[in-house]
């Protein structure tokens, strides 16, 4: 886009909307709640169960065979892990983390502030697998 038509309609938004963007205006949101509630008889698009229903079969979808995905409930999904048995539940964006950096999301195998990274867990299951004794997590202290 040529700057000059840029600046003048960035100028023009400006003298129009105050803070530049029609997006940001209080007009733009009345706007957008009221033709929602018109047409899905809630605020936002994401209460519908259109959207609930789609953001559940995405999140089945990306999950492994390892898990089955139970509920969605609100900003927490709530998930049955077949390798433990367990059922868990854990919030949306502890689940995305979880997924990006590619992690246990079982929050029964692998607890949030658990005080070990996961590292160090993976490292602690091996051990465990080939030593029988106490093992010792979390400390400081030189073990003589």
């Amino acid at each position: 886009m040529n700057e000059e038509i840029f600046n003048k309609t960035k100028q023009t938004n400006k003298q129009k909307y105050d803070n530049g963007i029609y997006l940001k205006t209080q007009n733009f949101k009345d706007k957008s709640k009221q033709t929602c509630i018109k047409k899905y008889g809630v605020e936002y698009y994401s209460q519908t169960n259109i959207s609930k229903k789609r953001y559940f079969n995405k999140i089945s979808n990306e999950l492994s065979n390892n898990y089955i995905l139970l509920k969605f409930l609100n900003k927490f999904l709530s998930i049955k892990h077949k390798t433990c048995g367990k059922n868990f539940i854990i919030h949306r964006e502890s689940y995305r983390t979880r997924i990006k950096r590619n992690h246990e999301i079982c929050t029964i195998c692998n607890p949030i502030n658990k005080h070990w990274s996961v590292a160090e867990h993976r490292l602690f299951l091996y051990i465990k697998s080939i030593y029988n004794n106490i093992i010792i997590r979390n400390t400081f202290k030189i073990i003589c």
